[in-house]
């Protein structure tokens, strides 16, 4: 027999199961939230309606109702990266254990959807915002702290005092590279990225270029791109490959491994022998880097062990579980080598 939801286009509601089971709909509120206070014949009961009806209680609602959740938002710059799949890997597993759900989102480096981002997720009472900002916040995300909405940053610039972090030494990751390509002999240096569009390519090269300064005889150039996809790494090697032969760098670090990925195809389809006519380094630690035509050495970041921190950072403050001297962390990257700089 059909019920008189069929003849509605809304989900079935409280007073729905209710009707089903012959019971009130306080009796149905007390199922979801105490259910111990229900008598267990009123329990299967409800139970024949709720899986008849193919009832699913509004969560946000009762949430909205509370006036509180066991839910925060991560808020991304550039979701298609990999390196953000990974670092949202290390948020969801610690929000998996400790019995919090997390809600995604994208910037896609529009400081306006940043913004509405920021707006919308205060409006679902979130406890808390992790965020890859990519612009200055700090004025906004004190004003939802003093809301009651925790904030950490994950970012690669200084933080401040009174906003939580966790941040990448990404000159320091710069200095590395540099000290890797000086020990295998490399003299002729190309930095291939878009310093001045994205600060933690900017913090990259700065690094880079410190390290070496000190070294009269060696050379470094840049070739900008547009982006840090593969594409933008196989336009750079093109225009690197139209240079005369005496005239192209011995090594290319680049500012990611997708830049670096491409930069590599392209240099291997022109028959250039990597890496003993030119080697390549790339920056973010990509599973996908080990397993090029080519294996590709890369500055890698832990980009899980950053997600994992963050949202222990968020966690232990929206629990009220904070330990003086821990809302800021640094990590280090590191290298790790492989054919692309040393052959084997």
């Amino acid at each position: 027999m059909a019920s008189a939801v069929d003849a509605r286009s809304s989900a079935p509601g409280v007073k729905d199961v209710a009707a089903l089971a012959g019971v009130s709909p306080s009796t149905v509120s007390n199922y979801l939230n105490r259910p111990d206070v229900v008598r267990p014949d009123t329990k299967a009961r409800i139970d024949r309606a709720v899986r008849q009806l193919g009832f699913v209680r509004n969560e946000s609602a009762r949430q909205l109702r509370a006036g509180s959740s066991r839910t925060f938002a991560l808020i991304l710059l550039d979701a298609w990266i990999p390196f953000y799949g990974e670092l949202s890997r290390g948020v969801e597993d610690v929000a998996a254990a400790a019995g919090w759900t997390v809600l995604f989102s994208n910037s896609a480096r529009d400081p306006d959807r940043e913004l509405r981002n920021l707006e919308a997720f205060e409006g679902y009472r979130v406890q808390g915002i992790l965020i890859v900002p990519q612009q200055d916040l700090r004025g906004r995300l004190r004003e939802l702290q003093r809301r009651g909405i925790r904030c950490v940053t994950l970012e690669r610039s200084a933080p401040a005092d009174d906003i939580s972090s966790v941040t990448i030494d990404d000159n320091a990751g710069g200095r590395a590279a540099a000290r890797h390509l000086i020990a295998i002999g490399r003299q002729n240096l190309m930095l291939v990225g878009n310093p001045k569009r994205v600060s933690h390519v900017r913090d990259r090269f700065a690094g880079f270029s410190e390290e070496i300064r000190s070294i009269p005889q060696l050379r470094c150039r840049l070739t900008e791109t547009e982006g840090l996809t593969l594409s933008d790494g196989a336009d750079a090697a093109r225009r690197i490959l139209d240079a005369e032969p005496s005239d192209r760098p011995d090594a290319l670090f680049a500012a990611n491994d997708l830049i670096a990925l491409g930069a590599l195809h392209e240099l291997l389809a022109a028959g250039v022998d990597v890496p003993e006519q030119m080697a390549v380094l790339g920056y973010d630690g990509l599973e996908l880097a080990a397993h090029a035509r080519v294996p590709l050495s890369t500055v890698a970041q832990p980009a899980y062990a950053m997600g994992v921190a963050a949202a222990e950072i968020l966690i232990a403050g929206m629990e009220g579980r904070e330990q003086p001297g821990d809302s800021h962390r640094v990590l280090l990257p590191e290298v790790v080598v492989r054919r692309s700089t040393t052959p084997t």
